[in-house]
């Protein structure tokens, strides 16, 4: 029988804005085939023959290129739908933001009552520290088959550096980066930050502006998300992304309000605060960042079973 259901869900679905992200459109399906014992399978789609921006509008404004085209026409002037060239430096950019955003809620999500986020951060410290370790002393053969250098996976060990997001930009601007205090952190940036490291560094108290609204703000500076990332060695950018929750139900509300989500659609998700809450946090790992960084992979797409090649849609 049914046992994977698999959701096809347009990029700009769950996106409509820059950082501001709809997971409801997810959640919400995938929460009832849960219910019902099945697992969930997503894929987030940049060009559909049925709407015109499955790839979000905002890209394109920010300057991606791409062209019109029509069913069964392809590429044509005033096409009634637009794809982007997804050799695009912007579309990649922005497309490398957005998966980074899924993977750290969708793959890998432990969340744990009564633990704030110096716990957090030191239960994904230790997941990623006994990952390594346990690859290491089961599978050397294959990681010698990848010609892997092992030396720098038998670093990986507990504690890992913590600093925080000031430090992080201050570390930046000192190698020559032009970034200024507020903003987030691209691919480049995490490149930069995980190569001055030996092993997986974690970067936490993020402005709250650039962090999910769920994410609980720090007491002592409302302008500071409790949230961490965990930055791979060796220039493979963030694997890890996570933050103690918000467990007021009246901030919580007042956040939905601010980033003008819609209420009824969180509904389901303020019924945790509504009818009894505590504190806890939790944390996303992204699974094919960590196998591809793990098992020293120049891309991606070679930690995945099946992916969708420029040249080729189905395996």
């Amino acid at each position: 029988g049914l046992t994977v259901v698999y959701l096809r869900i347009p990029w700009s679905y769950i996106e409509p804005e820059e950082g501001k992200f709809n997971w409801a459109v997810l959640d919400t399906p995938a929460q009832r085939w849960i219910a019902k014992g099945k697992q969930v399978a997503f894929r987030f789609s940049c060009s559909e023959s049925w709407m015109r921006w499955a790839t979000p509008e905002w890209v394109q404004k920010a300057g991606a290129k791409g062209h019109n085209f029509a069913v069964g026409k392809g590429v044509v002037e005033n096409g009634p739908f637009w794809e982007p060239d997804f050799d695009d430096p912007v579309f990649l950019d922005k497309l490398d933001r957005f998966l980074a955003a899924a993977a750290a809620r969708y793959d890998g999500n432990p969340e744990v009552a009564f633990l704030d986020l110096a716990g957090d951060m030191t239960l994904a410290e230790e997941l990623v520290a006994y990952t390594v370790q346990r690859v290491l002393a089961k599978r050397k053969p294959e990681l010698a088959t990848l010609e892997r250098d092992m030396t720098k996976l038998e670093a990986v060990k507990a504690p890992f550096p913590r600093i925080s997001y000031g430090e992080a930009v201050k570390l930046l601007q000192d190698k020559g980066k032009e970034i200024k205090p507020g903003d987030d952190f691209g691919g480049d940036e995490e490149t930069m930050i995980g190569e001055a490291f030996d092993r997986p560094v974690m970067i936490h108290h993020y402005p709250s502006a650039i962090k999910a609204f769920y994410m609980k703000r720090d007491a002592q500076d409302p302008t500071l998300a409790l949230a961490f990332d965990m930055i791979a060695s060796e220039g493979y950018g963030e694997i890890v992304g996570g933050s103690q929750r918000e467990d007021d139900l009246k901030e919580m509300e007042k956040r939905i309000e601010e980033n003008k989500l819609p209420r009824q659609a969180y509904e389901w998700y303020l019924d945790v605060r509504r009818y009894g809450s505590f504190p806890h946090s939790g944390f996303g790992l992204g699974l094919e960042r960590t196998v591809a960084w793990i098992c020293g992979l120049k891309h991606i797409r070679e930690t995945i079973p099946f992916p969708r090649m420029l040249e080729k849609v189905y395996p």
